[in-house]
């Protein structure tokens, strides 16, 4: 952040936090070093079995489509505006140190469930509203800063995602890649047109 000038509001809080004794403690780190611990084994897991999903699903392969109805996100509550929390200095940064390669942004497919059952949520991560105002703000922002932007956040129908709600099954990612291969294609082709 330092380096490259990329302003962040609560960087400064970031940087003088310093937990206390009980913050310290293995009580206080539990719910983090379980975590760790669980991510240590899948690895184990995958290797074993050669499955690349999630060793603590329900087993049945399928993903967990039971989505909450809490519209919060990280502490906000709609119509908070999360502007602050995007970091397109980031991305900017990312831009001028790849120059001249052509940089294509992506937003990547996400899981989206079905607005009968989940109203609120997209899925378990995203609020409607936040994901909304998102995608809202990366559109204006890459139009404005003249990036190559190509949103593929509802590109992936459900049924192609893994039972992580993370990663696309191997046809899911077939499917993606068919429809990632003509924007990078033209994006290499604009960058050696604008090169000669």
């Amino acid at each position: 952040m330092e380096a490259y000038d990329i302003p962040f509001e609560r960087d400064e809080m970031l940087r003088s936090y310093e937990p206390g004794f009980y913050g310290k403690t293995l009580i206080a780190q539990r719910s983090d070093l379980a975590r760790q611990i669980k991510l240590q084994m899948s690895g184990v897991i995958w290797a074993a079995t050669g499955a690349d999903s999630n060793p603590f699903s329900t087993g049945s392969g399928l993903l967990n489509r039971e989505i909450s109805d809490d519209p919060r996100y990280r502490g906000l509550k709609p119509p908070e505006d999360i502007q602050d929390m995007l970091l397109f200095d980031a991305l900017t940064a990312g831009h001028d140190l790849a120059n001249p390669i052509p940089v294509l942004v992506v937003n990547e497919p996400i899981f989206i469930a079905d607005e009968e059952h989940a109203p609120v949520r997209y899925n378990a991560i995203y609020p409607r509203w936040v994901y909304d105002q998102y995608r809202e703000y990366i559109a204006v922002q890459a139009g404005s800063a003249d990036w190559n932007y190509l949103d593929l956040w509802n590109a992936v129908p459900p049924e192609y995602f893994s039972d992580t709600g993370f990663h696309l099954s191997a046809a899911g990612e077939r499917f993606l890649v068919a429809q990632l291969n003509p924007a990078v294609q033209s994006t290499a082709c604009t960058a050696n047109s604008k090169n000669k």
